[in-house]
């Protein structure tokens, strides 16, 4: 789901169990951007969390919080990481724990398709194994 979509799903998601988490590759590194909500008696907020890597330097993490009340000012944030018509939004069914590594971040919410990372022999086969699984989630919707 594109961001406003996500950001209308986020005034009602329950953060203690799910996530809003749109995990990709961008300009070759791969990418969380996780969307929050936070409402209070007079405002509404949202922030996204973005973490960023290339597998071959996992622990090299970029990271960054953008955070506003509408879209546009978590637009005009967000563009120096990647243009928000390439965000495309999931739901998943566990709190995200953006303390981890990007790899991490994968295998936590897509345990059935990306491997655990420490347990990686063969980085070659583990790369093309995620960028099928984002280009997977990734598709656009016929």
């Amino acid at each position: 789901m594109n961001l406003n979509k996500a950001m209308d799903y986020a005034r009602h998601a329950d953060f203690n169990k799910e996530s809003i988490v749109c995990l990709c590759k961008w300009q070759n590194n791969y990418c969380v951007f996780s969307l929050d909500y936070l409402q209070e008696e007079s405002e509404n907020w949202f922030g996204i969390e973005y973490l960023g890597s290339k597998l071959l330097d996992a622990y090299s993490v970029k990271g960054e919080s953008y955070g506003g009340e509408v879209i546009q000012e978590l637009t005009d944030d967000i563009i120096e990481h990647i243009s928000p018509d390439n965000l495309n939004f999931q739901i998943y069914q566990t709190k995200v724990d953006t303390s981890l590594i990007v790899p991490a971040i994968y295998h936590q919410l897509l345990p059935d398709f990306i491997l655990d990372y420490e347990r990686v022999d063969d980085i070659s086969f583990y790369r093309h194994q995620v960028d099928r699984t984002l280009n997977l989630i990734n598709r656009p919707a016929n």
